[in-house]
């Protein structure tokens, strides 16, 4: 009997060790007080596109990010209506596709996603075609940080 309670509180201890994998989570928070806004699960291989309306140009530009199996962001597609001064082009293949210029290949790793939150510029998150935070969900002049966590 001692022997059989000895296995049984074995294999529960081992199958439920193996169940406790790390799971991923988008989390959006206020960089000065750490206030979290968005925290969301998330899977390897979605996609994370924020948009926003340009200051200069009043043009809408968009950054798409790939989220690996280890959490990592990964830009990858970046899309806006004009090119000109002070847009980085250090890689990627560059097309036009109905009147917009678009990045792609770009694959440069990020630690997080920073940007001052301005509703003006009408800043906005998804996950796929999922909006998880709009221009009007975060707070004004914030800065704010999208990163990935495993927990």
């Amino acid at each position: 009997m001692m022997r059989t309670t000895t296995l049984l509180a074995f294999l529960l201890l081992f199958t439920g060790g193996c169940q406790s994998e790390e799971k991923l989570y988008l989390v959006i928070s206020d960089q000065e007080n750490d206030q979290i806004y968005v925290e969301e699960p998330i899977t390897q291989g979605e996609q994370i596109t924020l948009s926003w309306i340009h200051s200069v140009e009043k043009t809408p530009w968009s950054e798409i990010y790939d989220v690996t199996e280890k959490g990592q962001l990964v830009l990858t597609e970046t899309e806006f209506e004009s090119f000109g001064a002070g847009v980085d082009f250090s890689g990627g293949t560059m097309t036009v596709e109905d009147g917009k210029v678009v990045v792609k290949d770009i694959d440069q790793p990020v630690e997080s996603i920073t940007w001052l939150h301005s509703r003006n510029a009408e800043h906005t998150v998804r996950i796929g075609d999922t909006k998880k935070a709009g221009f009007e969900d975060l707070p004004h002049h914030h800065a704010i940080e999208l990163v990935i966590e495993e927990r």
